[in-house]
């Protein structure tokens, strides 16, 4: 799915569901985090063009628990943030997984300053381990 339909609720066969906003970006993904991956393939990389000169193309569900790379589970993000603080959350999604611990259903929500940009300036994600509810708080940017 490349194309999400603007403001919409959209469930597929795997059981992710996303929001989309009137530019067609999605504000809202929630899904289950498991160990298939998903495929890596060149659409990340042009998502990642879309932001700004320091970003790169990164999943909201990383391949490693499933994601696809299609343009609903992409978005522009700060290199540095996609390679240390998101990527420090998503290795503990990992290591939980990967110790037996129940992981519950994952949402990501974004906060666009301008709703047309495809690129979110921050995102809260909502998730469980173990049935104990967290909360990450993420700017869009290096250093956090």
């Amino acid at each position: 799915m490349n194309e999400p339909p603007p403001n919409s609720q959209v469930k597929l066969s795997n059981g992710t569901e996303f929001k989309t906003n009137s530019s067609r970006y999605v504000d809202e993904l929630t899904f289950t985090p498991s160990l298939e991956k998903g495929v890596r393939d060149s659409r990340q990389t042009a998502v990642g063009k879309e932001g700004l000169s320091t970003d790169v193309g990164g999943h909201i569900q990383g391949c490693q628990y499933g994601g696809t790379c299609d343009r609903f589970n992409l978005f522009p993000q700060d290199s540095n943030f996609n390679n240390s603080a998101y990527k420090r959350w998503e290795m503990s999604i990992k290591r939980a997984l990967d110790s037996g611990d129940q992981v519950g259903a994952v949402t990501v929500r974004f906060t666009r300053g301008d709703p047309a940009s495809a690129r979110p300036d921050s995102l809260v994600i909502d998730y469980s381990v173990n049935g104990e509810k967290m909360r990450r708080s993420f700017k869009n940017e290096a250093g956090q």
